[in-house]
């Protein structure tokens, strides 16, 4: 997870404060809760993601035709990945130079 927990509930703060400041959202619980629930929604999608990411290196691993950090490795983690997302029902583009820097 690339993320901090400090990080993660600054993010949680400021888009609690973002939507009560919205007068199209009304919260049915309280701020504390909405707030709860959105650091429990990105610690679970970060970690999906890395989970994501371990299982398409294995995969890119085991391709010993495909040396790491080329186009042709950029090409298969982005396909792979999509693939392994969608199967989670997660539609999500990614650039590989996001993930490895």
């Amino acid at each position: 997870m690339r993320l901090s927990d400090d990080k993660i509930s600054d993010i949680a703060f400021k888009l609690t404060d973002r939507l009560k400041e919205d007068e199209r959202v009304r919260f049915v619980a309280s701020e504390n809760v909405v707030r709860a629930a959105i650091r429990r929604t990105i610690t679970s999608e970060l970690k999906l993601e890395d989970e994501v990411i371990q299982i398409v290196l294995g995969k890119l691993d085991a391709m010993k035709s495909v040396k790491r950090d080329t186009p042709k490795w950029e090409a298969h983690f982005e396909r792979l990945y999509a693939a392994e997302m969608a199967k989670r029902g997660r539609q999500w583009d990614i650039n590989v130079r996001d993930v490895f820097r």
